[in-house]
C-alpha cells in the first residue's frame, strides 16, 4: 500500500509540474485547461485516495507497536474498566514486584512522528480544501492513539504496579520516574509536532478545535496517571 500511494503522490506531483511548465505556452485559450485534464487523469484515484492513506497510516502504527511490544514478550492490553478510584486503590493495596520491566521505547514516538510526517506531505497534494483537513484531523488523531493511549497510558498503568505501597520495609522502585520522563519526552514531541505542522494547516477550521480538544482530553489522561503515582 505504501508502494502504491508514493508512486500516485510522484506521479500526480510530476504531471502538476509539468502543467505549469506547459502553460507558459499557451496551448490552450481556456488558462485552466491543463489542470482540468490533470484532474480528469487522476480522478478515479484520488477519490479512494483518503481511505488508502488514513489506512496504511493505521498499519504501520500497528506494525510498529507490535515490533516494541513484542521486544517484551507477551502483547501487554491496557487494563479496561479502571477508573482512577480503582488505580489509587491498586496502588495502596500493592505490597509485592508485579510490574513487568518497562517497554517505553524512545524510537517509538520518532518513527510514529516519521510515518504521520510522509501521509501528510501527501494529503496537502492529494488532497483539497475541506477533505485535506479532514485527513489531516485523522492522521493526528491516529498518533495521538497510537502514542498516547495505546502505548503511553499502557505503560504508564504499568509502572503505577511497580510503585512499592505504604509498608516501610518496602524498597524503592524508580521506574515510575522513568515512565514520567519517556512520558514527558512524548508529549513534548507531540506537542512540536502540532504546533509547526499541524495547527498552520488547520487554523480557523472546525477540524482545529476537534483536535485541540481531543489532544487536550489524551494529555489530561496522562497527567492524571502520572498524579495518582506522585501522590
Amino acid at each position: 500500500m505504501e508502494k502504491y500511494l508514493q508512486t500516485l503522490f510522484t506521479l500526480n506531483k510530476k504531471a502538476t509540474k509539468l502543467s505549469n511548465e506547459l502553460q507558459t505556452q499557451k496551448i490552450s485559450d481556456d488558462p485552466a485547461f491543463l489542470h482540468k485534464l490533470n484532474q480528469h487523469v487522476f480522478k478515479n484515484y484520488l477519490k479512494s485516495y483518503s481511505k488508502y492513506e488514513i489506512n496504511c497510516l493505521e498499519e504501520k502504527f500497528q506494525m510498529h507497536l507490535e515490533r516494541i511490544e513484542s521486544s517484551g514478550g507477551q502483547r501487554r492490553i491496557k487494563p479496561t474498566g479502571l477508573s482512577i478510584t480503582d488505580l489509587i486503590q491498586q496502588r495502596l493495596l500493592n505490597t509485592t514486584d508485579q510490574a513487568d520491566e518497562s517497554r517505553f521505547s524512545p524510537d517509538l514516538a520518532a518513527a510514529l512522528l516519521n510515518d504521520c510526517k510522509t501521509a501528510l506531505s501527501r494529503i496537502t497534494t492529494l488532497s483539497e480544501g475541506s477533505e485535506a483537513s479532514e485527513n489531516t484531523l485523522k492522521c493526528f488523531l491516529r498518533l495521538l492513539n497510537t502514542l498516547g493511549n495505546q502505548h503511553i497510558e499502557t505503560e504508564l498503568q504499568y509502572s503505577l504496579q511497580a510503585i512499592p505501597g505504604p509498608e516501610p520495609k518496602q524498597e524503592p522502585d524508580i521506574r515510575f520516574f522513568h515512565a514520567i520522563l519517556h512520558t514527558n519526552n512524548s508529549i513534548q514531541l507531540i506537542e512540536r509536532y502540532f504546533v509547526m505542522e499541524i495547527a498552520p494547516l488547520l487554523l480557523g477550521t472546525q477540524q482545529q478545535t476537534l483536535l485541540l480538544q481531543a489532544k487536550e482530553k489524551t494529555f489530561g489522561q496522562l497527567e492524571e496517571l502520572i498524579n495518582i503515582g506522585v501522590d
